[in-house]
């Protein structure tokens, strides 16, 4: 349904309230504080305590002088960058040689939740990505907020292995062939 005038909007104030509230609106999927990104769309805090506030006070539609026109946002692609490669990841994968990543795209998924750590040679964690709960349909890529320098000997851990998932990175002159002809990823069990 469109929801670009306050008429279009105003009909359905509550609901729109209840899905800000249970972070179903906008459609992002990933849960707060497990991985950064760039193109996150999901509501802040104060952004959701707004629209909630607005609703608990009537709706009003407001003084028009001071509204802003609307506009077209970018589309999911816009974020992207066109230069990253990609690497299948499934289940536990070890990187034969260090990436830049630059993101994640995740395929149609039909599985309640999705998470992807890495666990850099030195013990320490990288969160990834986690996805919970209602989210896009179709593929989506999750651009993170800085690249993340992994090197190898990194294990990139995916659950449920099943979920169709995409390390992307950055140069791909970095991420050459392993002398064996075989990519720089190791599936391991």
């Amino acid at each position: 349904m469109p929801l670009t005038t306050y008429a279009e909007v105003r009909p359905w104030a509550k609901a729109v309230k209840h899905q800000v509230l249970t972070r179903r609106m906008p459609p992002w999927g990933a849960v707060k504080g497990f991985g950064a990104f760039r193109n996150d769309r999901s509501l802040s805090l104060p952004e959701i305590a707004l629209i909630s506030s607005w609703v608990e006070g009537g709706a009003p539609e407001g003084d028009r002088e001071f509204a802003t026109p609307y506009h077209a946002h970018a589309a999911d692609g816009a974020e992207a960058d066109p230069q990253a490669d990609r690497l299948p990841v499934r289940g536990v994968q070890v990187l034969k040689q260090a990436v830049l990543a630059t993101g994640v795209s995740v395929g149609a998924v039909t599985v309640p939740w999705l998470q992807v750590t890495a666990h850099r040679p030195d013990g320490s964690v990288e969160h990834l990505l986690w996805l919970r709960g209602p989210r896009p349909l179709g593929t989506l890529d999750y651009w993170f907020l800085r690249p993340l320098a992994l090197p190898a000997g990194t294990r990139l851990v995916c659950q449920p292995e099943s979920a169709p998932l995409d390390l992307r990175f950055a140069d791909p002159a970095a991420v050459s062939l392993h002398p064996s002809g075989q990519p720089p990823l190791t599936p391991t069990r």
